[in-house]
């Protein structure tokens, strides 16, 4: 068995030695071909005679440029000494003075009542914030304390825009409150029932005038808390007459639908 396996092992080393020696053959047969393609390529080359032809040169005429007319540089004369003159100073242009804007009373564009939310509207010269951050401190707490009385009636929903702050029970104001001149403004319309009645069933268009007290001192802010008791009051009152309007009218449906059955 050693015999077999090195005479199959001297067969594999043998065969090994022979494909490398093709390889080198084939490696130096191609080297040696190009090899001579490049010398008989040389010899091509070299064999070639060069013979130097002459181009016939033909004289062309050279144009001659135009004579230029060389204009001598003007001498800078010195500029004539400018008599200083004194500018009269300008008073600066005083700036036009604002008219100011006569605010009218419109309720704001679209406005959605959430509760407890705040919307805002545009608005022109200074917002409701700005003013109240102007207020002195006594102001201020006349302002904090009719808030509060409003946002305590029951139902009620805070509107809010750049111009004023509102308080409403459905779609009835309460107070609306203003700041015009650092001073605090409370409007109220307060609804009257029986107005309010023939107005619907009439189909008359009544706009109501609203009451203004200017909060200056803590009899005007009883003032406005006693006003507040009183629109709420009207407006539950109206409120009721709207049921009853309800249901007189129902009742006269159905005498109506009675008598034509009959």
């Amino acid at each position: 068995m050693e015999t077999l396996f090195m005479i199959f092992m001297t067969v594999v080393v043998l065969m090994i030695i022979l494909s490398a020696l093709v390889i080198v053959r084939d490696v130096v047969k191609d080297r040696l071909e190009i090899k001579r393609r490049e010398d008989q390529e040389r010899a091509m080359y070299n064999a070639q005679p060069v013979v130097p032809v002459a181009q016939p040169v033909v004289a062309q005429p050279i144009a001659q440029p135009a004579p230029v007319a060389v204009q001598p540089a003007p001498v800078a004369q010195p500029a004539p000494a400018v008599e200083a003159t004194p500018v009269a100073e300008v008073a600066p242009v005083a700036e036009e003075a604002k008219p100011e804007v006569a605010v009218t009373e419109s309720a704001p564009a679209e406005e959605t009542p959430v509760e407890g939310a705040v919307t805002f509207s545009a608005d022109k010269g200074k917002t409701l914030d700005e003013k109240y951050a102007e207020l002195d401190a006594q102001s201020k707490k006349y302002y904090d304390e009719i808030v509060l009385t409003a946002a305590a009636v029951e139902g009620v929903k805070r509107f809010k825009n750049l111009r004023y702050e509102e308080y409403k029970v459905g779609s009835l104001r309460v107070v609306r409150m203003l700041i015009k001149r650092d001073t605090v403004y409370c409007e109220f319309v307060i609804h009257n029932a029986s107005l309010r009645t023939y107005v619907v069933e009439n189909n008359v268009s009544v706009k109501q005038a609203a009451t203004v007290i200017k909060v200056t001192d803590a009899t005007a802010v009883q003032a406005v808390k006693d006003t507040i008791a009183i629109a709420v009051k009207a407006i539950e009152e109206e409120k009721e007459a709207k049921k009853q309007l309800a249901r007189e009218r129902r009742r006269e449906k159905r005498r109506a639908a009675a008598a034509e059955a009959e």
